[in-house]
């Protein structure tokens, strides 16, 4: 069975037996359309398709035809679907066992499963496939499988995909928040305001937070955060901050909702903050039809955090200053990257505090990587991994140092560390798919840390 049929027919199971979570999956049907088009199922899968949808909905008419259809389906009918279903995955075990995606293990997908309010997972362990829809988790083992809600909006895969930045869901707006990394952080020194001097090449990969803005219930701004990290609700959260600040300088009020989904962790030094901040300015802008251009909304940028205007920009971009002076670098940089994301979460304060200036260190660095920025040769600056903010980061989080030392003896690497910290990545080629994976592979095995496979994103 091929792979996209697989998918296909996993994807109608999770939507059928699971009618509580079909606003999610309406979404995912929305960017899957082999999902809906008929032409595009095998046989086997339109009959299934039928029998879930058809045959278990029949109409039942008196002779007279006064009788008022019966649209509802039976219960029973219902669960004699479920069987056949369970049937007809059991039928193509071998197939599936010998797909790509089946290695015989627990599933691994670094974003965790979380419990829905209406129907709570059950434990699944050493299943033999696993598959992730948007609000569906599917375990088979050995002819047996289990359909469970996970609550998740956004899934994200051992390898991530690339999304356009907004998308229109039912009545509201949806803004995706990219992650970045540092391919180079140098630290010039400390600066009279108290913050520090920086130059910096990022980019942004297609790691990504979801802002969604819809018409509230509750008067003003009603801010809810889900996801598998944690965010603080109201208005401690930057998102809030952002809605706020457009409100107030725009003079429009509104009542809005925006759900909030946390997928990047914080304390990463991954930007999720400023992006979920930038992806809001964004949202805000658009959903209230405030009108505003694009410097009015970096003035707005500027007041939120260094890093927001980067968000606003990119998706490379050599920043100075205290990261608000940006120069978009035009040329593709194309690659792949190795993101591991250690269950720490690093103080951006604490590691700047910490920071001892270093300037013939920052003069040296600074001048090879102004060299190669001019002569667009950006694979060099990340090959350098200069991130004069390391030693800090790693003298206050030793556990991070020993984890980068554990992994590059493994032969992966050398390991560069995003922003403060914690996560480390590596950068490879954009065609080293296969090298990818087996690193990640390696890492899941001999150190079991979480990690995945992401690219440069596109905008």
């Amino acid at each position: 069975m091929a792979n996209k049929e697989l998918f296909s027919l996993m994807f109608l199971c999770s939507y059928v037996l699971s009618p509580s979570t079909r606003t999610t999956n309406s979404y995912v049907r929305k960017n899957q359309p082999f999902l809906t088009n008929k032409a595009n199922f095998p046989k086997s899968q339109i009959n299934v398709n039928k029998a879930l949808t058809g045959d278990y909905e029949k109409k039942t008419l008196s002779r007279s035809g006064k009788n008022k259809p019966n649209t509802k389906p039976i219960k029973a009918n219902l669960q004699n679907a479920q069987m056949n279903v369970m049937s007809f995955i059991t039928k193509y075990y071998e197939d599936i066992s010998n797909c790509s995606l089946a290695e015989n293990k627990p599933n691994t997908n670094p974003i965790q499963t979380q419990s829905n309010p209406i129907s709570k997972a059950k434990k699944c362990s050493h299943s033999d496939f696993c598959f992730f829809s948007a609000a569906n988790f599917l375990c088979l083992k050995k002819g047996q499988f289990a359909i469970m809600s996970t609550g998740i909006t956004n899934t994200s895969w051992t390898t991530m995909v690339s999304e356009e930045q907004t998308a229109t869901v039912g009545h509201g707006l949806l803004v995706r928040a990219p992650a970045k990394i540092n391919l180079s952080l140098l630290i010039a020194g400390k600066r009279p305001d108290g913050f520090h001097e920086i130059e910096t090449v990022m980019a942004k990969v297609n790691f990504y937070d979801e802002i969604l803005i819809e018409p509230g219930e509750k008067a003003g701004i009603e801010l809810v955060c889900k996801g598998p990290h944690w965010a603080p609700e109201g208005k401690e959260n930057l998102v809030y901050q952002t809605c706020e600040l457009l409100m107030d300088s725009s003079g429009q009020k509104a009542d809005i909702r925006i759900t909030l989904t946390k997928n990047i962790p914080a304390g990463s030094g991954l930007g999720s903050a400023s992006s979920d901040a930038a992806a809001t300015l964004i949202a805000v802008n658009k959903y209230l039809n405030l009108g505003l251009d694009s410097r009015q909304l970096a003035k707005s940028a500027e007041q939120l955090g260094s890093d927001v205007p980067f968000f606003l920009n990119g998706p490379l971009a050599f920043c100075r200053g205290k990261g608000e002076k940006i120069k978009k670098l035009t040329k593709n940089f194309n690659f792949l990257v190795l993101l591991i994301l250690p269950d720490v979460s690093v103080s951006t304060k604490k590691v700047y505090a910490n920071y001892r200036t270093n300037r013939p260190l920052y003069k040296q660095l600074s001048a090879r990587i102004n060299s190669h920025v001019k002569e667009k040769k950006f694979d060099l600056v990340s090959k350098m991994c200069a991130n004069m903010l390391e030693t800090s980061c790693y003298s206050l989080y030793r556990e991070l140092a020993e984890l980068k030392a554990r992994i590059e003896a493994l032969g992966i690497g050398p390991l560069c560390l995003s922003g403060t910290g914690s996560a480390l990545f590596f950068i490879m080629e954009s065609m080293e798919k296969d090298k990818a994976s087996r690193y990640k592979r390696i890492l899941e095995e001999k150190i079991g840390c979480n990690s995945l496979i992401a690219s440069n994103n596109r905008w």
